[in-house]
């Protein structure tokens, strides 16, 4: 039988995303989603959290996670606040690489 568990390294890393949605994205939403403007702030602090570049490589300043990590980590900054997590988009590794490093971007595909 398959073991769907996540690993001890997910759990922690979904408990962190799960805790900044709670602190920073949940109490702000209402004010972004009324003034349309971009959350800077909170996007700043998500990156200083190392919630975000998850999918880039490692030697590229990314996080080099899986896509099951990424989905992780959006899943429970959407529970907080779809539209910053729509915004600060942090999976956007392959169009990124694709267009910053062409090299190593079939690598990844």
């Amino acid at each position: 039988m398959i073991d769907f568990s996540l690993s001890n390294k997910q759990l922690e890393l979904r408990k962190r995303a799960r805790e900044f949605a709670r602190q920073y994205m949940i109490p702000y939403a209402k004010y972004y989603d009324k003034t349309g403007e971009f959350p800077f702030p909170i996007m700043r602090r998500c990156w200083e959290s190392g919630l975000m570049n998850l999918g880039i490589p490692k030697e590229y300043g990314g996080h080099g996670l899986g896509i099951l990590d990424q989905c992780i980590v959006v899943e429970e900054m959407a529970a907080g606040c779809p539209g910053m997590t729509k915004k600060g988009e942090v999976s956007k590794a392959p169009p990124v690489l694709d267009l910053a490093f062409p090299d190593i971007s079939s690598q990844l595909h």
